[in-house]
């Protein structure tokens, strides 16, 4: 699955869920979870081309720390 596919399938419809009961942990986690292999795919599929921007991190923990880090 592409992240753009992964992107519309799971994590819009999981954070939708969780904008509707935003008291159910089960929603928050699913949303939080999905964000998180959201971001571990961009990283694989960045590395997977070759991308440079990637190329010096050692994997998807340091991917999302980058990201963080930035925000």
């Amino acid at each position: 699955m592409t992240p753009r596919a992964f992107l519309d399938q799971v994590v819009r419809p999981n954070v939708a869920a969780l904008v509707a009961a935003y008291d159910d942990p089960r929603d928050a986690f699913n949303a939080i979870a999905s964000i998180d292999a959201l971001a571990g795919l961009i990283y694989e599929a960045l590395r997977g081309r070759g991308d440079l921007t990637v190329a010096p991190l050692g994997g998807d923990d340091e991917y999302r720390n980058d990201l963080a880090a930035r925000r």
